[in-house]
């Protein structure tokens, strides 16, 4: 998908019509390279800006940590 609200539509579409509650945390890239098994969670997303700009990348780290234990995994807010 082009934009951050593009892939976030269906599955807060599909959490709401469970009656599920959701929020969104804030936006980034995802960098998953499979031949080097490592994964960079980076950037930001001007549609879902982080709230008080506080950056939640670890919270995407550990649970790509946890999907991928053989991966390394590292964040940064910064890069677009």
């Amino acid at each position: 998908a082009k934009y951050h609200k593009d892939v976030a539509a269906p599955i807060c579409g599909m959490l709401h019509g469970r009656g599920v509650r959701h929020q969104i945390l804030g936006g980034g890239r995802i960098n998953h390279d499979k031949d080097t098994k490592k994964i960079v969670i980076y950037g930001h997303s001007m549609g879902f800006p982080w709230e008080n700009d506080e950056c939640m990348h670890n919270v995407t780290a550990d649970l790509c940590r946890i999907a991928f234990p053989n991966y390394e995994v590292s964040w940064s807010p910064e890069g677009y």
